[in-house]
């Protein structure tokens, strides 16, 4: 629900068939792109404000507020990501020079921070993925930068960065799998063409095991 650059976020409970169960209700205002990650616990989710700052809720586990006030996590921040396990929750963030992590319990309460120097500036989006212990931040730049995967420990905190592809690239998504990690974006990373490329990384996140890349996207291309 937006109008401009102002809007509304709303929630719906669904049951284990995605039927709806009961009607919308608000969950943050001033507030879109929102992000959710479901906990043992709760809810958290982040999501861009009015002011374009980036900001963190803690929900209920049907995603009913709990009294909670939002916070920033970041002003003018770029891409976002929240993910959850067993121990609570990881949010990733990225502004024009830095990447952070924040971890947080069970409850959605902030534990412990990492901030690093970005690879290149001008980070656009961020995601991240969970083995269950473990966490990956994948980043793409932009600009002429590239794309990047950041193995993560239990806390947030950074490990060594592993370039995987160019820049110019969109759409991040990252997951754990049983042979490591998948990373997917679309980029004209050695095509003139946007396409989406998927790349296979080893658990410790310091090989580029393979990669494949689809037709050519005619999508937004240009």
């Amino acid at each position: 629900h937006s109008t401009s650059l102002d809007a509304n976020i709303v929630g719906r409970v669904l049951d284990a068939n995605a039927q709806p169960l009961g009607d919308e209700f608000l969950i943050a205002e001033h507030g879109r792109e929102p992000r959710i990650a479901a906990g043992p616990e709760g809810i958290v989710m982040a999501y861009r404000a009015t002011g374009d700052d980036t900001r963190v809720l803690a929900l209920g586990r049907r995603g009913e507020s709990i009294g909670a006030e939002s916070w920033q996590v970041l002003a003018g921040g770029l891409g976002y990501a929240v993910v959850a396990n067993e121990s609570g929750f990881l949010v990733a963030s990225s502004g024009e020079s830095t990447l952070r992590t924040i971890k947080l319990d069970r409850q959605g309460q902030m534990v412990t921070q990492h901030v690093i120097d970005s690879v290149t500036p001008s980070y656009r989006e961020v995601a991240l993925a969970t083995d269950g212990e473990r966490f990956l931040l994948a980043t793409c730049s932009n600009g002429p930068g590239g794309t990047f995967a950041i193995p993560l420990t239990e806390d947030g905190s950074f490990g060594t960065t592993l370039v995987i592809g160019g820049g110019n690239a969109r759409s991040l998504s990252a997951v754990s799998t049983v042979a490591g990690w998948s990373i997917g974006v679309e980029s004209k990373f050695g095509t003139p063409q946007l396409r989406a490329h998927v790349y296979h990384l080893d658990p410790a996140v310091t090989t580029n095991w393979s990669r494949e890349e689809s037709a050519e996207s005619r999508v937004g291309s240009t």
